[in-house]
């Protein structure tokens, strides 16, 4: 979206493309996802710590239903307040 834009930096490094889940079994890691074309990345606790990633959601709960959503996540992105 245009109107977002003057958010993203205008050469991002490919390594803030990708999105990094941490996948601790709250979230089905079989699913299709991607990012800027880029399939959203799965890690494990040893994975993230091995590989210094900082930049990452960690999802305490995921919950979807016909109606609504219950989502509960902690993130450490850079400019990001939620």
């Amino acid at each position: 979206m245009s109107e977002l834009q003057q958010y993203l930096e205008p050469n991002e490094i490919d390594s803030n493309k990708r999105l990094i889940i941490h996948n601790d079994g709250v979230l089905q890691t079989d699913l299709k996802l991607c990012k800027f074309s880029l399939p959203v990345k799965f890690m494990t606790k040893e994975d993230l710590l091995f590989n210094n990633m900082r930049a990452f959601l960690d999802f305490n709960v995921f919950e979807l239903s016909d109606s609504q959503a219950n989502l509960e996540f902690y993130s450490n992105f850079e400019g990001l307040t939620i």
